[in-house]
């Protein structure tokens, strides 16, 4: 009984010195490991630092643009994760009615003993456990895991869709900014036949619109950045993006003709999604049915007959289960909550549809208005052209007419080019060819 006692004194001496040791170790190692993530972030940070506002570019053209963000884009590579992950779930459902094995492995001494420790005084058990789901359980969960793996895949194509939109819409933006260095060029080689009282003021401009420059080109880097998913770099876009416009095809942009496919899918899954939490619901109030197997050990280092049992040694029991609140023992306010739900689920579907349906209408009314105005601009430089202009006084007009005409112009198909790009997202004839 003596040696027993020195024995558990020994080991808790020993067990309360390793446990501050193990501490004192650990809080150690913390501290000079995030000593050294400071280091590395901090040469990090500096790196990156000295890349804004840098001259040097790498050109990359719209195709490799594409490819580039399929490889390394975050918000594309989650979502093809996420098709992954659903698409497992769904094909490896049927594992779980697979057999559990479990392994049990024990040691029949006590402490003072354990110096005459032998194999013989380990028992080892394997034992099973037979999965007997509940038919219907097990049908709801492969429908919604088939619900949830089709949503996954429009969630990633419309992940697709809005990046290339986005790719589009920063080419437009490098545009612009390729306009204003051009437009201080400009202003840069006609300061020789400026008159001294507008010299000051035209450096002023030219000041202005290179600091204008400078700040949108670093924007636009950081953009494309965190589209490509490369920091430190500094890209150049180069080429042009595909040609979208819908000037000569509105009349295709019809939901009985296939336009908004994709958005109508995923409303319909939420609608789905709706009824089958309502069935849910409603299922629940009934009384569960449960399914158990007993099963005898399938092996045992103590006995010699192992893996040889009959089938008598199998019981099955079965039972129905029902739960009943006492505030609620008819389940009458969870169906009433998952009425309401559905409800909601239904009447904001139905409120997107008529903002969706409205927009659509909307954008083609002044998508037309503005090729009207654009038609009309363009009539008026041709009128001005064709005109008999004798007088300077008239020519001068004349000419600040037109160029009026074409900033106008210029405008007009910014803003068409605007909503080409909202019909584009929506386009199936377009993403289906792509």
């Amino acid at each position: 009984m003596q040696s027993v006692y020195k024995s558990s004194r020994r080991m808790l001496f020993l067990a309360c010195a390793s446990a501050l040791l193990s501490t004192s170790c650990v809080s150690n190692k913390i501290n000079t490991r995030l000593a050294e993530h400071a280091v590395t972030q901090r040469m990090e940070s500096l790196d990156l630092g000295s890349k804004v506002f840098s001259a040097e570019q790498t050109p990359i053209s719209w195709e490799k643009a594409n490819q580039l963000i399929l490889k390394r884009n975050l918000q594309y590579l989650s979502s093809l994760k996420s098709i992954e992950s659903a698409e497992r779930n769904r094909k490896n459902q049927w594992l779980s009615v697979l057999p559990d094995l479990y392994l049990f492995t024990s040691i029949g001494k006590s402490i003072d003993e354990l110096s005459d420790f032998s194999k013989d005084d380990l028992e080892t058990r394997i034992v099973s456990r037979i999965n007997i789901p509940n038919p219907y359980t097990y049908y709801a969960q492969a429908y919604a895991l088939g619900l949830n793996e089709l949503q996954t895949r429009n969630s990633h194509e419309l992940t697709r869709r809005q990046l290339q939109v986005t790719l589009y819409s920063l080419y437009l933006q490098s545009q612009r900014i390729e306009d204003m260095a051009k437009q201080a060029d400009k202003l840069e080689s006609e300061l020789d036949r400026a008159n001294l009282e507008s010299l000051r003021a035209e450096h002023e401009k030219i000041k202005e619109l290179r600091s204008r420059h400078l700040i949108a080109r670093e924007s636009l880097r950081l953009k494309l950045n965190k589209l490509f998913e490369t920091p430190g770099q500094h890209w150049k876009l180069t080429g042009s993006p595909p040609k979208i416009s819908y000037s000569k095809k509105l009349d295709s942009l019809d939901l009985r003709q296939g336009y908004g496919a994709l958005g109508l899918k995923m409303q319909a899954i939420e609608i789905e999604y709706s009824i089958i939490s309502l069935w849910n619901a409603n299922l629940e109030r009934l009384p569960k049915p449960n399914f158990n197997l007993s099963t005898p050990t399938l092996y045992s280092s103590e006995s010699e007959n192992n893996f040889s049992f009959n089938a008598e040694d199998f019981q099955l029991f079965t039972s129905l289960s029902k739960s009943i609140q006492i505030e609620d023992p008819l389940d009458k306010q969870r169906m009433r909550n998952a009425e309401f739900r559905s409800m909601v689920t239904r009447a904001q579907l139905r409120g997107r549809m008529e903002s969706d349906a409205s927009q659509i209408k909307v954008n083609k009314y002044r998508y037309r208005q503005l090729l009207n105005r654009r038609k009309q601009a363009l009539a008026d430089i041709q009128r001005i052209q064709n005109a008999n202009i004798s007088s300077s006084t008239s020519l001068l007009t004349a000419m600040k007419a037109t160029t009026s005409l074409k900033d106008s112009i210029e405008a007009i198909d910014n803003q068409l080019l605007q909503l080409d790009l909202q019909f584009w997202i929506w386009d199936e004839k377009y993403w289906k060819k792509h």
